[in-house]
This record gives C-alpha cells, structure tokens and sequence, in this order.
C-alpha cells in the first residue's frame, strides 16, 4: 500500500480538523491522481467539501495544492498521478492588503 503526507493550513485546517493546520498519512492506491485524493478527503471530511469545491464540482480558484514542492498546475493539474511518500499540501492563496 502507498502513502501519501498530506498538510492542510492556514483556515483550511479550521474547517477539516476545526482547529489548526495538521498532517495527514493517507493510504492511496496505484495510479491514484490528486483529484482521487480531494474525493477521499472530502468523504471523510464532508464538512470540507464547499471549501474546497464550488457548486459545479470544480476546485475553487483560491485553493492551491503543492505536490513535492511543485504546484500542481505546473504538473499535471489535477490528474497529476501521486506516488508513494509522496508530500501534498492544501492552502489557501491570500490577496489583498
């Protein structure tokens, strides 16, 4: 079975775990793409599901995911294939000022 660490931060964290940022050891299979992982992620916590996801179905704008230090639109978006050990993390992007 392959693993993956996955950091969730900054609010992000407030609405999984109701509280602060923490790190996740998920068990995922084979082939396994980062969206594979969002949809684990959200059954198992459904109240992150309107965070992470619009209405559509699709991933928020301001939600950014960092694989190996790589962001993920400089991959393979969101069929990037996740790998064994591999580190992902989900922030949310700020602006303003």
């Amino acid at each position: 079975m392959n693993t993956v660490e996955v950091k969730i931060t900054s609010w992000l964290g407030d609405v999984f775990f109701g509280g602060e940022s923490k790190n996740l050891t998920l068990s995922i299979n084979e082939g396994d793409t980062v969206i594979d992982l969002l949809d684990k992620l959200v059954t198992e916590h459904n109240c992150a599901r309107d965070a992470l996801f619009n209405a559509e179905g699709r991933l928020h704008g301001y939600v950014r995911i960092i694989i190996n230090g790589r962001f993920m639109e400089l991959l393979d978006g969101l069929k990037t294939k996740l790998h064994n050990c591999d580190k992902v993390m989900l922030l949310p992007s700020y602006a303003g000022g």
